[in-house]
């Protein structure tokens, strides 16, 4: 179920309900952990990332938190 959580986008992850959601990504060798609190909130991990996508991923984060404060 992770990789599909993760596809459908930050309000399934919400909807899913608190637990803790593993997902492998099959091109990348990559591997996530997500954490979905009860106030949907979301603590993540990531492990065994290919040094260009960690960048790539840390930038989009990046961003993403740049908008959150602006909005």
């Amino acid at each position: 179920m992770g990789s599909r959580l993760v596809r459908r986008g930050p309000r399934r992850v919400r909807q899913s309900g608190p637990g803790t959601y593993h997902c492998e990504d099959e091109q990348t060798y990559a591997e996530y952990e997500f954490d979905v609190h009860a106030d949907g909130t979301v603590t993540f991990g990531i492990a065994c990332v290919k040094i260009g996508d960690i960048v790539t991923i840390l930038d989009a984060l990046e961003q993403a938190l740049a908008e959150h404060r602006t909005a």
